[in-house]
Protein backbone atom coordinates (compact mmCIF):
# COMPACT_ATOMS: atom_id res chain seq x y z
CA UNK A 1 0.00 0.00 0.00
CA UNK A 2 1.47 3.33 -1.04
CA UNK A 3 1.65 6.65 1.11
CA UNK A 4 -0.77 7.86 -1.11
CA UNK A 5 -3.81 5.24 -0.46
CA UNK A 6 -3.47 5.78 3.28
CA UNK A 7 -6.06 8.07 3.89
CA UNK A 8 -7.43 7.28 7.37
CA UNK A 9 -5.51 7.69 10.04
CA UNK A 10 -5.95 6.01 13.24
CA UNK A 11 -6.45 7.90 16.76
CA UNK A 12 -3.95 6.77 20.01
CA UNK A 13 -7.35 5.00 21.21
CA UNK A 14 -7.90 3.13 17.82
CA UNK A 15 -4.19 2.19 18.05
CA UNK A 16 -4.98 0.24 21.19
CA UNK A 17 -7.91 -1.51 20.41
CA UNK A 18 -6.63 -2.77 17.21
CA UNK A 19 -3.40 -4.03 19.23
CA UNK A 20 -5.74 -5.27 21.47
CA UNK A 21 -8.68 -6.86 19.66
CA UNK A 22 -6.62 -7.69 16.14
CA UNK A 23 -3.36 -8.69 17.08
CA UNK A 24 -1.81 -5.95 14.97
CA UNK A 25 1.60 -3.94 16.40
CA UNK A 26 1.50 -0.39 16.37
CA UNK A 27 3.81 0.22 13.36
CA UNK A 28 1.43 -1.47 11.10
CA UNK A 29 -2.20 -0.11 12.71
CA UNK A 30 -2.32 2.66 10.07
CA UNK A 31 -1.98 0.52 6.82
CA UNK A 32 -4.05 -2.31 8.62
CA UNK A 33 -7.35 0.61 9.29
CA UNK A 34 -6.82 1.81 5.60
CA UNK A 35 -7.37 -1.92 4.32
CA UNK A 36 -10.19 -2.33 6.30
CA UNK A 37 -11.71 0.67 5.10
CA UNK A 38 -11.47 -0.26 1.71
CA UNK A 39 -13.72 -2.98 1.82
CA UNK A 40 -16.04 -1.85 4.61
CA UNK A 41 -19.71 -1.33 4.15
CA UNK A 42 -21.35 2.36 5.83
CA UNK A 43 -23.94 1.53 8.67
CA UNK A 44 -25.13 4.78 9.91
CA UNK A 45 -23.66 8.21 11.62
CA UNK A 46 -23.81 9.10 15.12
CA UNK A 47 -25.78 12.09 16.62
CA UNK A 48 -22.40 13.38 17.26
CA UNK A 49 -21.41 12.96 13.65
CA UNK A 50 -18.99 10.27 13.87
CA UNK A 51 -20.08 7.35 11.20
CA UNK A 52 -20.14 3.82 11.18
CA UNK A 53 -18.47 1.68 9.06
CA UNK A 54 -18.59 -2.80 9.40
CA UNK A 55 -16.37 -4.82 7.90
CA UNK A 56 -18.07 -8.56 7.24
CA UNK A 57 -14.93 -10.80 6.58
CA UNK A 58 -13.61 -9.51 9.98
CA UNK A 59 -16.38 -8.68 12.01
CA UNK A 60 -15.08 -5.38 12.78
CA UNK A 61 -17.48 -2.16 13.46
CA UNK A 62 -15.19 1.30 13.07
CA UNK A 63 -15.98 4.20 14.32
CA UNK A 64 -14.70 7.22 12.25
CA UNK A 65 -15.01 11.07 12.01
CA UNK A 66 -14.95 11.58 8.58
CA UNK A 67 -14.68 15.12 8.51
CA UNK A 68 -10.59 14.34 9.71
CA UNK A 69 -10.18 11.07 8.23
CA UNK A 70 -9.68 9.54 11.62
CA UNK A 71 -10.62 6.52 13.02
CA UNK A 72 -11.54 6.46 16.22
CA UNK A 73 -11.79 2.99 17.82
CA UNK A 74 -12.75 -0.80 16.48
CA UNK A 75 -14.58 -2.90 17.87
CA UNK A 76 -16.52 -6.35 17.37
CA UNK A 77 -19.53 -6.10 14.94
CA UNK A 78 -21.66 -7.92 17.27
CA UNK A 79 -21.35 -5.32 20.42
CA UNK A 80 -19.80 -1.72 21.50
CA UNK A 81 -16.70 -1.44 23.80
CA UNK A 82 -18.61 -1.20 26.71
CA UNK A 83 -21.08 -4.25 25.86
CA UNK A 84 -23.75 -2.39 24.53
CA UNK A 85 -25.48 -3.62 21.22
CA UNK A 86 -23.98 -1.84 17.97
CA UNK A 87 -25.48 0.59 15.83
CA UNK A 88 -26.51 -2.30 13.01
CA UNK A 89 -27.55 -4.99 15.63
CA UNK A 90 -29.91 -2.59 17.19
CA UNK A 91 -31.25 -1.81 13.67
CA UNK A 92 -31.93 -5.86 13.67
CA UNK A 93 -32.94 -6.00 16.47
CA UNK A 94 -36.02 -3.18 15.87
CA UNK A 95 -36.92 -4.70 12.01
CA UNK A 96 -37.38 -7.82 14.04
CA UNK A 97 -39.62 -6.52 16.62
CA UNK A 98 -41.64 -4.34 14.01
CA UNK A 99 -41.98 -7.75 12.22
CA UNK A 100 -43.45 -9.00 15.12
CA UNK A 101 -45.43 -6.76 15.73
CA UNK A 102 -46.49 -7.21 12.14
CA UNK A 103 -47.15 -11.03 12.41
CA UNK A 104 -49.13 -10.25 16.03
CA UNK A 105 -51.42 -7.66 14.34
CA UNK A 106 -51.97 -10.45 11.39
CA UNK A 107 -52.89 -13.32 14.01
CA UNK A 108 -54.93 -10.80 15.75
CA UNK A 109 -57.18 -9.85 12.79
CA UNK A 110 -57.21 -13.34 11.54
CA UNK A 111 -58.59 -14.28 15.11
CA UNK A 112 -61.27 -11.46 15.29
CA UNK A 113 -62.42 -12.98 11.49
CA UNK A 114 -62.58 -16.42 12.52
CA UNK A 115 -64.46 -15.28 15.65
CA UNK A 116 -66.66 -13.54 13.57
CA UNK A 117 -67.95 -15.85 11.33
CA UNK A 118 -67.97 -18.91 14.23
CA UNK A 119 -70.48 -16.06 16.20
CA UNK A 120 -72.39 -15.47 12.89
CA UNK A 121 -73.28 -19.30 12.26
CA UNK A 122 -73.45 -19.73 16.30
CA UNK A 123 -76.36 -17.29 15.97
CA UNK A 124 -77.80 -19.01 12.93
CA UNK A 125 -77.90 -22.04 14.64
CA UNK A 126 -79.14 -20.51 17.67
CA UNK A 127 -82.15 -19.40 15.13
CA UNK A 128 -82.47 -22.48 13.86
CA UNK A 129 -82.79 -24.33 17.68
CA UNK A 130 -85.54 -21.43 18.38
CA UNK A 131 -87.62 -22.31 15.69
CA UNK A 132 -87.51 -25.88 16.46
CA UNK A 133 -88.15 -25.69 20.15
CA UNK A 134 -91.42 -23.35 18.91
CA UNK A 135 -92.28 -26.24 16.73
CA UNK A 136 -91.77 -28.56 19.37
CA UNK A 137 -94.45 -26.74 21.81
CA UNK A 138 -97.07 -26.18 18.67
CA UNK A 139 -96.72 -30.31 18.45
CA UNK A 140 -97.20 -30.42 22.19
CA UNK A 141 -100.20 -27.92 22.29
CA UNK A 142 -101.95 -30.55 18.95
CA UNK A 143 -101.02 -33.95 21.43
CA UNK A 144 -102.59 -32.53 24.32
CA UNK A 145 -105.34 -31.35 21.85
CA UNK A 146 -105.69 -34.53 20.38
CA UNK A 147 -107.95 -37.65 21.94
CA UNK A 148 -106.87 -40.39 19.44
CA UNK A 149 -103.90 -42.23 21.27
CA UNK A 150 -102.31 -43.25 17.71
CA UNK A 151 -102.13 -39.81 16.82
CA UNK A 152 -100.39 -38.56 19.75
CA UNK A 153 -97.95 -41.29 19.86
CA UNK A 154 -97.31 -40.02 16.33
CA UNK A 155 -97.02 -36.66 17.79
CA UNK A 156 -94.66 -37.63 20.00
CA UNK A 157 -92.19 -38.91 17.58
CA UNK A 158 -92.25 -35.59 15.78
CA UNK A 159 -91.49 -34.21 19.06
CA UNK A 160 -88.79 -36.51 19.71
CA UNK A 161 -87.24 -35.86 16.40
CA UNK A 162 -87.09 -32.22 17.16
CA UNK A 163 -85.96 -32.44 20.69
CA UNK A 164 -82.69 -34.85 19.21
CA UNK A 165 -82.16 -31.82 16.64
CA UNK A 166 -82.13 -29.28 19.21
CA UNK A 167 -79.41 -31.35 21.37
CA UNK A 168 -77.60 -31.63 18.08
CA UNK A 169 -77.74 -27.91 17.55
CA UNK A 170 -76.81 -27.72 21.44
CA UNK A 171 -73.57 -29.51 21.05
CA UNK A 172 -72.47 -27.71 17.79
CA UNK A 173 -73.12 -24.52 19.62
CA UNK A 174 -70.91 -25.60 22.28
CA UNK A 175 -68.53 -26.77 20.07
CA UNK A 176 -68.18 -23.88 18.30
CA UNK A 177 -68.09 -21.58 21.47
CA UNK A 178 -64.91 -23.99 22.59
CA UNK A 179 -62.98 -23.43 19.61
CA UNK A 180 -63.38 -19.74 19.87
CA UNK A 181 -61.92 -19.52 23.40
CA UNK A 182 -59.12 -22.28 22.63
CA UNK A 183 -58.46 -19.72 19.62
CA UNK A 184 -58.30 -17.05 21.42
CA UNK A 185 -56.13 -18.63 24.68
CA UNK A 186 -53.93 -19.96 21.78
CA UNK A 187 -53.51 -16.63 20.12
CA UNK A 188 -52.71 -14.78 23.74
CA UNK A 189 -49.97 -17.48 24.72
CA UNK A 190 -48.46 -16.86 20.73
CA UNK A 191 -48.85 -12.70 21.47
CA UNK A 192 -48.89 -12.55 24.51
CA UNK A 193 -51.78 -10.27 25.65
Amino acid sequence: MTQSNLRWNPTVHAIKRIKERCGIEETQAKAFVNQLMQHAKYITTNPNGTSVYKHDNRDIMMVVNPELNVVITIHSATQTEDGAPNAESTQIKSKATITIDRISVAIKRELSKMTTQLRREIRKLTEQQAQLNVSAAELTLNKIRCKAPHTQALIQTRIDAIITQVDEIVQEVDAKLTQIKNAEREVSEVVGE
